[in-house]
């Protein structure tokens, strides 16, 4: 696999930065450059920010005290972590550095190798920025450096292979359809998210306290806690498909605290430490991967299985894209 590592994008925000008075013009400039421009179409509306003019809006309120726009509150967390970023320009040189050492290390693909087959990467572009809190994986890997400082080198290796992993996951992916939204939602989430998160899920749990996602110890307290959450789950799902769920109680559920995060790397965690490869051959198949999970908790009499009913709502209510 060929590793491209990006970084002209960082380069181009600390030149920007060195100006003393930046316009819109600059910031469209800016925006324009191939890493920035990817960053926007990969993941901008996945976090929740959006297109273009979002976030010029966000590079705009940084750069510039006296910009009048109304934000949300999460574009108002992209706008501080970029003042942050100007006001550590010093800094970002080295971090540019470490990170590419650490790129260069292919821990990563180490890391990403125990839990997905790696076998159709052939090139990976990776991308240095600054832009917000977060990083990315889809086609393309995209981090914010400053983001990444706080953490280890092995965590940053463990950040980049999750992200990976759902570069691998579209590769082998099922798409499936149902008229139950939600619990399509639920059954992607801890497929694509719960074995990413094999990668990298204490790591995760720093970052996400580290940036008020989540509470100190929350998604430790959901992970001792986890088959009561397996048991919440069977009456949620079966809630939502009588049409009984008005208040979207199994998204609200998953959503809080991350629980779809914590639950789904239980399941995956189960998964594979019964066999690495029949953990690989689930990844992008939502369905399979319940399925796979439920027969191990009871053929194994390890884990804790979902009520035979959920089981077979799920089949149900599931269909294959063909």
């Amino acid at each position: 696999m060929k590793v491209n590592i990006l970084d002209s994008g960082i380069y181009e925000f600390i030149d920007l930065c060195q100006k003393e008075n930046i316009n819109s013009i600059d910031v469209e400039q800016l925006l324009k450059n191939e890493s920035y421009n990817s960053m926007i179409q990969l993941m901008g509306q996945n976090w929740g920010i959006g297109l273009h003019e979002s976030w010029k809006t966000i590079f705009m309120c940084a750069f510039n005290q006296n910009y009048d726009q109304k934000i949300s509150n999460i574009q108002s967390m992209y706008v501080n972590h970029l003042k942050n970023a100007i006001h550590s320009l010093t800094n970002l040189k080295k971090l540019v550095s470490r990170i590419k050492s650490i790129i260069e290390s292919n821990d990563f693909f180490t890391i990403v190798n125990q839990y997905a087959y790696t076998d159709k990467l052939e090139t990976l572009n990776i991308h240095l920025l600054i832009f917000g809190p977060n990083a990315g994986g889809n086609q393309d890997i995209i981090l914010d450096i400053l983001f990444l400082e706080p953490l280890t080198d092995n965590e940053i290796s463990r950040i980049i292979a999750h992200e990976l992993h759902h570069i691998i996951r579209s590769k082998y992916e099922i798409n499936y359809y149902s008229n139950h939204e939600e619990i399509l939602q639920m059954a992607f989430w801890l497929e694509s998210e719960g074995c990413a998160n094999l990668c990298n899920y204490e790591s995760s749990i720093k970052f996400y306290e580290l940036y008020g996602y989540v509470k100190k110890d929350v998604m430790i307290q959901n992970l001792n806690n986890i088959k009561n959450s397996i048991n919440q789950i069977n009456d949620l799902i079966m809630n939502n498909y009588l049409g009984h769920d008005k208040h979207h109680e199994l998204y609200n559920f998953l959503a809080t605290d991350l629980l779809f995060h914590t639950l789904g790397y239980f399941m995956a965690k189960t998964i594979y430490e019964v066999s690495a490869s029949t953990l690989k051959d689930t990844v992008g198949n939502p369905l399979k991967f319940i399925n796979v999970y439920q027969n191990i908790c009871k053929n194994k009499n390890i884990g804790y299985p979902l009520k035979d009913e959920t089981i077979n709502i799920l089949n149900k209510t599931l269909s294959r894209n063909n």
